[in-house]
């Protein structure tokens, strides 16, 4: 008790500084508390840079996965709109499809196509017969066999070159001259055909075949003259001297077109010689046949354009049809005119008269049989309007 006491009494007697000192910390107690809160201060530091590079780290990945996102959903959108817009597609070509318009339209098409196709076929279908026979005859040429046989293009210049050599010396050929001009040609140009098979061959093939295909040949040889004089007459003397006359005129047009002065002037000047001592009716010639076509311009090419001339132009003449017979009568007097330093107006007068008096003769038959017939329409009832146009070529 006494230790303790004086203890006590020894403690109480420090000064009051002491007694605070008593309670501060030590220096070096301080130093390793500030130590450790600096470590953990740096610790968190780290830890938290350390999220902050990781957040940083992980934003272009999630940047990645939100775009890849966007991506998906609008392919999706993409695919869903174009589904939809096919699907409308669909539907709306199903309507057209089975609408009847559609139906009849494309039915149409398809009988266009195919009649096109046909045809295309067909074409191809000639041409590749044509090419095997060329290749036939070229094959029959080059091993020497017997030539019995011409190809179609072969005997369509045949055709044209013996109407070239009848025409206009016989516009109107027979039989006869026909088959002799064709042989003399054949013989010329293919020396072998012939004799290869035969004259009883021949003929037969002549009036099988050869004979009828020639006619035609003439015969639109011939129209395609007439068609040139008649143009090369208003191309000579012009719409001021000679009126147009239309292709479908009625045969009232006709008449009365004939009949006016300027017509009637034209057809005198024909057998009349121009400034230059020229026939014009050798001008109008010259004109529908080419020097290319023609190079020597004879009496019968003459006597040809003037015939025509004559049936266009006479006043006296009520048709412009160019039968065989009128042709045959004109030609063959214009061509003894030409023969005779003609051509003369006279001529186309003693024609007419003839012409006219046959047909007074024919007329008044007629008017006895009628009577007999029981019919009491006079001549101008006789012919229906389309038989008139018929009669005056309208429809020539």
């Amino acid at each position: 008790m006494d230790n303790n006491a004086s203890n006590n009494s020894s403690n109480n007697n420090l000064p009051p500084n002491n007694i605070v000192r008593s309670h501060e910390p030590s220096h070096n107690t301080y130093d390793s508390d500030s130590d450790s809160s600096i470590r953990t201060t740096q610790e968190i530091f780290i830890r938290m840079r350390g999220r902050t590079q990781s957040k940083q780290a992980a934003q272009p990945s999630s940047s990645h996965n939100e775009s890849h996102t966007r991506h998906a959903s609008h392919s999706i959108e993409r695919h869903n709109e174009s589904h939809n817009e096919s699907r409308t597609r669909r539907t709306s070509c199903s309507i057209e499809r089975f609408s009847p318009e559609r139906r009849r339209s494309r039915s149409s098409s398809c009988g266009q196509r195919s009649s096109n196709q046909n045809q295309q076929r067909e074409s191809y279908v000639h041409k590749l017969g044509d090419d095997i026979r060329e290749i036939k005859d070229e094959l029959k040429h080059l091993r020497g066999d017997p030539e019995k046989d011409l190809s179609a293009k072969v005997l369509d210049d045949v055709y044209t070159n013996v109407i070239k050599r009848l025409f206009p010396n016989h516009v109107y050929p027979r039989q006869r001259e026909l088959k002799e001009t064709m042989k003399e040609y054949i013989n010329e140009n293919f020396t072998e055909f012939v004799r290869n098979i035969g004259e009883v061959e021949f003929t037969n093939r002549f009036h099988n075949t050869w004979c009828a295909q020639l006619l035609l040949k003439m015969k639109n040889y011939r129209g395609a003259a007439s068609q040139n004089v008649r143009s090369s007459i208003w191309k000579v003397f012009g719409c001021e001297k000679l009126p147009l006359l239309k292709n479908n005129a009625t045969a009232t047009e006709i008449v009365k077109w004939k009949e006016s002065e300027q017509v009637a002037q034209c057809f005198r000047t024909l057998f009349e010689y121009n400034d230059n001592g020229v026939l014009w009716i050798t001008i109008i010639a010259r004109s529908a046949f080419s020097i290319a076509a023609v190079p020597i311009l004879t009496n019968h090419h003459c006597a040809f354009t003037l015939a025509v001339c004559d049936f266009i132009l006479n006043p006296r003449s009520r048709t412009i049809v160019c039968t065989e017979k009128r042709m045959k009568c004109r030609m063959e007097q214009y061509l003894t005119d030409f023969e005779n330093n003609g051509p003369y107006y006279e001529s186309a007068e003693s024609i007419m008269n003839n012409e006219l008096s046959v047909q007074s003769h024919n007329t008044k038959q007629s008017r006895e049989v009628l009577p007999e017939m029981g019919l009491s329409r006079n001549n101008s009832d006789m012919f229906s309007q389309e038989e008139n146009d018929d009669l005056f070529g309208v429809n020539e």
